[in-house]
């Protein structure tokens, strides 16, 4: 309207762009300043992950350059590159350009990149032309529309999205109905070229194979889904009848027919041939599903375990690989190391789980059964555990629960040693300790750890009831109102505590 009209209309985007500081002002700068303070360490750095993930993105658009990894892989391939710490799993790049590069290569990129620049550049160049305001108005609108899903493609995965995918496609057939539709016209209703007949034809010839493919390729997927269903969520064990294993067999067959690139039905499938121990059919179904699927870290370690002594040396690899190719790395490393054990090769299991755990410490917490069924020594756990205190706390757990109370003493009360080096320490740490010596009448060192507890954490009042109790226990009556008293002056509301003083009073 500025461009085609002369006057005040000239102060219509001053003043749009006034409005629109105005609303916001109103409702406030601060969620906005917050969301950009979060990008941004203490020291400056910049905070965001995202980086991280498209720097990582370099290396996939340099291996897969002309043709990329292929469309939906991203989420496969990005483990192979990934230096992102921790066990987070990355299904899209958060950055829709860069992930159709890694995933369609320079030949992908150009082909979409040809067809929203064509789109945006006819809308444009049609909108100089027109004169009619509801046909300006509308174009307008819906290129705005289209920019600005464009532009927040730069830090998020719109196009893998489908609602906005398809609103995206929506705006780009309003930009062309808009630009190109004549209300007032006495021969044609459009500014379109028309399409030769000739070219229609061409078009339905070309068109109707691909449909056809993939209606049937996509319906196979979608019936292979349904009728698998049925079976996915049975677990395999003894008590299941041969009848029910037989139509699970048939029920993993049928869906791999259907779906035959998909890799978890010949999985499954050799899941239970296992399960009825068919050696070469269970062998033949884990090849299968790797085969398809040879980024599943899952198919390549089961593989392994199926291969025979003579081929120890392939199955070290693919063990290795597996665990290197993995999404959910915290499970699949415990399945590496147990097959270590039980080819003899403790020492390496030893350092592989050392490493693996230094980088991911959350996997102490399903490691304890594996390192008391190989009869880990001191040593060997010590070595394996990472040196936080709730790794040792719950090692030292299971080893109670499981009747060998020197080491549960011996875990439990190391754990404490590793406070100095968490920032922050917790009452639970001291108060485990405490109930563990009491149930073995160690009554001076769980004094001891008491103590150390209230001089950790001088505010938490259950410390000074307790103290206090120990105190009434050895007749030292004065002490114990102390404790009573500093235990009621940090929590006024507690009645228990109340009730004590009151007694002891009596």
């Amino acid at each position: 309207m500025t461009k085609k009209q002369k006057g005040t209309i000239r102060l219509l985007p001053v003043l749009i762009f006034t409005c629109g500081i105005l609303a916001v002002t109103w409702f406030g700068w601060d969620p906005i300043i917050g969301k950009f303070n979060k990008a941004f360490t203490e020291t400056g750095g910049i905070a965001d992950g995202r980086l991280l993930v498209w720097q990582d993105c370099g290396a996939i658009i340099r291996d897969f350059f002309f043709t990329g990894s292929g469309f939906g892989t991203f989420i496969h391939t990005y483990p192979q590159y990934s230096t992102m710490p921790g066990s987070a799993i990355f299904d899209h790049a958060h950055n829709d350009y860069i992930e159709l590069f890694t995933d369609g290569g320079v030949i992908g990129f150009s082909l979409a990149a040809w067809f929203v620049i064509a789109i945006l550049w006819h809308g444009f160049k049609q909108l100089t032309k027109r004169r009619d305001l509801y046909t300006i108005l509308l174009t307008v609108g819906a290129l705005t529309g289209l920019v600005s899903i464009l532009l927040h493609s730069v830090t998020d995965f719109n196009m893998h999205n489908g609602a906005n995918g398809l609103y995206f496609y929506f705006l780009c057939g309003l930009v062309v109905a808009a630009a190109n539709t004549r209300h007032h016209y006495r021969t044609s209703s459009t500014l379109l070229t028309p399409i030769n007949s000739r070219w229609s034809v061409v078009t339905l010839i070309t068109v109707l194979p691909l449909l056809t493919l993939t209606v049937m390729v996509q319906g196979g997927v979608l019936l292979a889904a349904s009728n698998y269903k049925e079976v996915a969520d049975i677990y395999l064990n003894p008590q299941l009848p041969r009848e029910k294993l037989n139509e699970m067999m048939n029920t993993a067959r049928r869906a791999v027919r259907q779906d035959p690139l998909e890799g978890r039905y010949s999985y499954s499938e050799g899941n239970i041939t296992r399960f009825q121990n068919l050696g070469p059919e269970t062998l033949t179904s884990y090849l299968h599903a790797a085969m398809k699927d040879p980024l599943e870290g899952v198919y390549l370690q089961r593989l392994a375990l199926t291969l025979g002594p003579d081929s120890r040396d392939q199955a070290s690899i693919l063990m290795a690989e597996g665990y290197k190719r993995a999404q959910d790395k915290k499970n699949i490393i415990l399945t590496w190391a147990e097959w270590l054990l039980l080819n003899n090769q403790r020492a390496e299991a030893v350092k592989v789980l050392k490493e693996k755990t230094s980088q991911s410490p959350s996997l102490a917490r399903d490691m304890p059964p594996l390192l008391i069924s190989y009869h880990f020594s001191r040593e060997e756990v010590s070595a394996v555990l990472p040196e936080t205190v709730e790794a040792w706390i719950q090692f030292g757990k299971l080893s109670e629960d499981l009747g060998n109370l020197e080491d549960a003493l011996y875990y439990r009360s190391h754990a404490l040693d590793f406070l100095k080096r968490n920032e922050e320490s917790k009452p639970w740490y001291f108060l485990q300790l405490y109930s563990f010596l009491q149930k073995q009448r160690e009554q001076e060192k769980a004094l001891d750890v008491l103590r150390r507890g209230i001089e950790a954490h001088p505010d938490h009042a259950p410390f000074h009831l307790i103290l206090g109790d120990y105190y009434v226990k050895q007749g030292i009556g004065y002490r114990a109102k102390e404790e009573y008293e500093q235990a009621l002056m940090l929590e006024p509301g507690n009645e228990k505590i109340r009730q004590r003083l009151e007694k002891l009073s009596r």
